[in-house]
């Protein structure tokens, strides 16, 4: 939509541009033909002078042909000229009709009789510098529009070039925008990523701690248990099978963590006096394999859980570097894109320099080439005078 907007306006600037430079192509030719016209009126107007004036002293001239054009020279000065009235009057008509200061110098030079001769001369040499004017004239309307028409190509360019520079600017400062969303987005996954980490480390060192201690427990409860059953084993192998315990002595078995008493335990103070030494032995071991059972729950519980964490951990590590090595590659995407946008800014402030130098050059053109006619007439007229002069 940018694009297509930034045609539409090209196109309208374009058209409008075509409108003007064909009105000025219309004045410029207007103007030449016009001029073209009068320099043929002109030139007419001072054969039929020389016309008039070669009239006045046929025997006093030789005639000689140069460009289709008749040239005098007069040998003897006449002591009156008659026609000489009549050619001045010609070339004053003739200067006002044409608004010419050339003619009407001629004009005022040739009443005289006893100018004849250099007025015949001026009178001649004027045809050749009008044919003159006329050729460099034309070479320099072809020259002007030659170099009007190279510097309007050169600005065009230049500004197709700026607008174009802009759409890839405006692309590209968008890029990097979405690139610096993107980065901002993984650095916050990342981090993220890294706090649930933490606490999932946290949990597991938790964890672990709580094993610890209670494996700790079992351990301590099993190898009390053993000692029990080694030291109550060795009792009663050593006395009579008659021999009966008359008052309690408890076995302490120490607690697990978060652990009742073992099963059975509350037996232990006085029932081997009824039931005898094997029994209580048989519950101690009884009360081991307990504790041993739950002691390998626990291990096979942590066990899993470390697996979990490990497995978790590697998930993590595969997930952080992914995301690292993707925040890498559009942090270079950022940097080329920043690098880009700079070169695309420099290319667009050299092509705009470029367009408005190569504008003023063409008001400049446009204005020396306008005026060239006019000019090239006064230029004409003040040669005219000097010479007189």
């Amino acid at each position: 939509e940018n694009a297509e907007q930034t045609a539409q306006t090209r196109f309208q600037s374009e058209q409008a541009y075509l409108s003007g430079i064909t009105t000025q192509e219309n004045d410029m030719t207007a103007m030449y033909t016009q001029r073209q016209k009068d320099r043929a009126e002109e030139s007419r107007a001072v054969q039929q002078a020389i016309a008039l004036l070669s009239k006045e002293a046929p025997s006093l001239m030789q005639m000689q042909r140069w460009r289709s054009h008749r040239a005098l020279l007069q040998t003897t000065v006449s002591k009156s000229c008659p026609q000489c009235g009549r050619a001045a009057s010609l070339l004053s008509s003739k200067a006002s009709d044409f608004h010419s200061e050339l003619l009407a110098t001629a004009a005022a030079t040739t009443g005289s009789a006893s100018t004849l001769e250099p007025v015949v001369a001026q009178l001649q040499g004027l045809i050749t510098r009008l044919d003159e004017q006329e050729k460099q004239e034309e070479a320099h309307k072809e020259w002007c529009n030659s170099e009007i028409s190279t510097t309007t190509a050169k600005q065009d360019h230049h500004n197709g070039l700026v607008q174009e520079l802009d759409l890839q600017i405006g692309d590209t400062q968008a890029v990097i925008g979405e690139k610096q969303q993107q980065i901002d987005d993984i650095a916050d996954a990342i981090k993220d990523t890294d706090a649930s980490f933490d606490q999932l480390s946290q949990t597991r060192q938790k964890a672990k701690a709580d094993f610890d201690a209670e494996h700790r427990d079992y351990v301590d409860a099993i190898t009390a248990l053993n000692q029990a059953i080694d030291l109550l084993g060795d009792f009663y192998r050593t006395q009579k099978p008659s021999f009966v315990q008359m008052h309690k002595q408890p076995v302490f078995v120490p607690e697990s963590g978060g652990r009742s008493e073992s099963p059975g335990m509350s037996t232990l103070t006085g029932s081997y006096v009824k039931k005898g030494g094997a029994a209580v032995v048989a519950t101690l071991r009884d009360t081991r394999k307990e504790f041993e059972a739950g002691k390998k729950d626990i291990e096979l519980f942590e066990k899993k859980q470390v697996d979990e964490f490990d497995a978790d951990k590697a998930a993590y590590t595969d997930e952080r570097n992914a995301l690292v090595e993707s925040g890498n590659r559009l942090a270079a995407e950022f940097q080329t894109a920043q690098q880009q946008l700079s070169v695309y800014q420099d290319d667009r402030d050299t092509n705009t320099r470029e367009a408005t130098a190569a504008n003023s050059y063409l008001k400049q053109l446009r204005s020396s080439c306008r005026l060239a006619t006019s000019a090239s007439n006064s230029r004409g007229e003040r040669s005219i005078g000097r010479a007189h002069v």
